[in-house]
């Protein structure tokens, strides 16, 4: 850096700038379709690279993106989601790394739409005659799961709820 006074002679020295790698992301707590839009801002003075991508564990998913950002600059990722649920957002620059979770709904923000699975099995064995299974298994919300069998030859039926670590099971059997 240089200092030249009217009329005089310049005044030069070297100035040491500390590297700092800073960067600042807005990411909103919900996402409602099939989109999410964040903002990124490099408040370091070393232009950096941003990565996104769904991290390990995410139900929402989407291409990873790389953004580049020069020092002072802004920039708009707009990312498009694949799914509904929790999307664990992973960014890493040259600043660090950061996670983030975003709830995704449907549009219009209707709940989450949650499936049952079904399974009807059927078979005969000698000795025994026939035997018949019908199980439907599902989450009722984000911490419950219900699971209910039918089994044969004999009527019988299973009920299983779980949340969290705990699960509740009942059995019936009916006989001859």
């Amino acid at each position: 850096m240089c200092l030249r006074p009217l009329g005089g002679e310049a005044l030069c020295r070297e100035v040491t700038v500390e590297a700092l790698a800073k960067l600042r992301a807005k990411v909103p707590g919900e996402a409602v379709g099939g989109s999410l839009r964040l903002a990124l801002r490099n408040e370091g003075n070393l232009p950096l690279r941003v990565q996104l991508a769904p991290a390990e564990g995410s139900e929402v998913f989407f291409p990873p993106l790389t953004l580049p950002l020069l020092p002072g600059e802004e920039g708009e990722a707009e990312l498009s989601l694949s799914g509904f649920g929790l999307l664990r957002l992973r960014v890493a620059s040259g600043a660090g790394e950061a996670f983030y979770l975003v709830r995704v709904r449907p549009e219009g923000g209707k709940p989450l739409p949650y499936t049952l699975s079904g399974l009807l099995e059927g078979g005969y064995a000698l000795g025994t005659g026939t035997s018949l299974r019908l199980a439907l298994e599902g989450a009722l919300s984000r911490e419950a799961r219900l699971a209910l069998a039918l089994e044969g030859p004999h009527p019988s039926l299973r009920l299983g709820v779980g949340t969290g670590g705990f699960s509740l099971g009942f059995r019936a059997t009916g006989g001859r």
